[in-house]
C-alpha cells in the first residue's frame, strides 16, 4: 500500500497520466521492462524518494554562518566620555590618575582639567590680574597697564591703568633702569629695583608677601593658620615655648591629670561641685555669704554649732548633728567637708582625732559667739572654733 500511494503522489506530482498494475487510465497502455513495482515514464526512470512513514520532506541544508562576533572590550559598560581602564569606569577629562588617557597620572599638587593635567590655579583678588603666573596691579604695573602685556616705554608710567609721559619719577616711585616703577607694588622691583617677588608673592608696601586663601595669615613667604600654628599663635612672631599649644591663637599650658569630680584649674586640680572659687568651672567664684554645692553658688544656710538631736534640728543641705557622747554631748550642728570652701561663710572644716572624716566647726571671734556649754577655743594654727567646754 506504502508503495502504491508513493506512485499516486508522483504522478500527481508530476502532473502526468499514469498506469498503475493494479488498474488502467486513459492513453494507452505502457509496456514496462523488468517491472519491479516502480513506474516508468517515457523512457526516463525515476527513483521515488525513501519512504520515511509515507511523509514527502524536503531537505534544505542551512547557510554556513562564518561570521566572527567583535572581541567584547568592556567597553560597553561606560558611557560616553567615560572609558573603561583596566576593571573600571573612568572620566578622563578629571581623572588625575587617567588624565587624557588609561595610566597617565598628573604630577603631585596637579588636578586633571579637560584632560590635560594642569598646575593649581592661582586666584587674584581684585583689582589684581594673573599676569604670566604672578598676581599684578593693572593700574599700577608699568609691565602689565591695563591689561597683561602692555608694558609702558621708557620714561612712562603707569597711572590709572595708563602708560603716561613723565619727566621725572616722585617718591614713592623711583628710575629702574630707562622706567620710573612704584617700589612698593612693583613685584619687579619690590622696595628696590630688581627685587622681584617669586610667583605666587604680592608686593606689598615695598615687601614680598604671600598670596594667602581666606583665614591664613602670610609669615615671610608662607601662609600660616595662626589660629593653631605653634611657630606663628595668634601672629606670625609669636612661637609658643615649651609644652604650651596653640589654641584658637593662644598658647596654653596642657594641666594636670585630675581624678574624676576634680578638673585642671591651671596648675591644679579641684572639686567643681563644692569649691567656691571654681564653683561648676574654672574661676567662677561665688560671691560673698554664698558657697558651692553641687556646681552651683547658694547662699549659705547652715548655721554651724547649734544643739541638736538629729539631722533634721540642723538647717541647710547637707548639714548633720554629731552625736558622739565623748565629743559632743548635747549634740552639734556640722557638715561633712573637703576644705574649709565647704563651711563657708561661718564654718572651718576640721579633722577630729576619734572621728572619720572631716566636719564644719563654727568660727568664733569670742565665746559671745558659740552657745551655751560651748566656749571659743584657740587651735594651733591659730584658728578659733565653738567648741564644748
Amino acid at each position: 500500500m506504502l508503495r502504491r500511494d508513493g506512485l499516486v503522489l508522483v504522478c500527481a506530482l508530476m502532473g502526468l497520466g499514469c498506469n498503475a498494475r493494479a488498474g488502467g487510465g486513459g492513453g494507452g497502455p505502457i509496456i514496462p521492462t523488468d517491472d519491479t513495482g516502480g513506474m516508468m515514464m517515457g523512457t526516463d526512470a525515476v527513483t521515488p524518494p525513501a519512504d520515511n512513514g509515507g511523509v514527502a520532506m524536503d531537505v534544505v541544508a542551512p547557510p554556513t554562518d562564518n561570521a566572527t562576533p567583535p572581541t567584547d572590550t568592556g567597553t560597553s559598560a561606560c558611557a560616553a566620555p567615560r572609558m573603561m581602564c583596566g576593571a573600571i569606569c573612568v572620566d578622563p577629562r578629571s581623572d588625575p590618575t587617567n588624565c587624557g588617557g588609561c595610566g597617565t597620572m598628573c604630577p603631585s599638587g596637579q588636578t586633571c582639567n579637560n584632560g590635560r593635567c594642569e598646575a593649581p590655579m592661582i586666584v587674584c583678588n581684585a583689582p589684581r590680574l594673573l599676569c604670566a603666573g604672578s598676581c599684578v596691579n593693572p593700574a599700577t604695573d608699568s609691565e602689565n597697564c591695563g591689561a597683561c602685556g602692555m608694558r609702558c616705554g621708557s620714561m612712562q608710567a603707569c597711572l590709572n591703568s595708563t602708560c603716561m609721559n613723565i619727566t621725572a619719577c616722585n617718591a614713592p616711585r623711583m628710575m629702574c633702569g630707562a622706567e620710573c616703577v612704584d617700589t612698593t607694588t612693583d613685584n619687579q622691583n619690590c622696595g628696590a629695583c630688581g627685587r622681584a617677588c617669586t610667583a605666587g608673592q604680592l608686593c606689598t608696601n615695598g615687601t614680598c608677601t604671600c598670596a594667602c586663601a581666606p583665614g591664613l595669615t602670610c609669615c615671610g613667604a608662607s601662609c600660616v593658620a595662626v589660629a593653631t600654628s605653634n611657630q606663628h599663635c595668634g601672629r606670625c612672631d609669636n612661637a609658643c615655648s615649651g609644652a604650651a599649644m596653640c589654641t584658637n591663637g593662644q598658647c596654653v599650658t596642657p594641666g594636670p591629670t585630675c581624678t574624676s569630680p576634680q578638673i585642671a584649674c591651671g596648675s591644679t586640680c579641684v572639686n567643681p561641685t563644692n569649691d567656691s572659687n571654681n564653683c561648676g568651672g574654672c574661676g567662677r567664684i561665688c560671691a560673698g555669704g554664698q558657697s558651692c554645692v553641687g556646681g552651683s553658688c547658694q547662699a549659705a544656710q547652715r548655721d554651724f554649732g547649734r544643739a541638736c538631736t538629729m539631722d533634721t534640728n540642723c538647717p541647710g543641705t547637707g548639714s548633720r548633728c554629731l552625736t558622739d557622747p565623748n565629743f559632743f554631748p548635747d549634740g552639734y550642728c556640722s557638715g561633712a567637708c573637703i576644705d574649709s570652701n565647704d563651711c563657708m561663710p561661718n564654718g572651718v572644716c576640721l579633722t577630729i582625732q576619734g572621728i572619720s572624716g572631716n566636719f564644719c566647726f563654727r568660727t568664733c571671734t569670742s565665746s559671745t559667739n558659740c552657745r551655751s556649754g560651748h566656749s571659743c577655743a584657740t587651735l594651733q594654727d591659730g584658728t578659733r572654733v565653738c567648741a564644748p567646754e
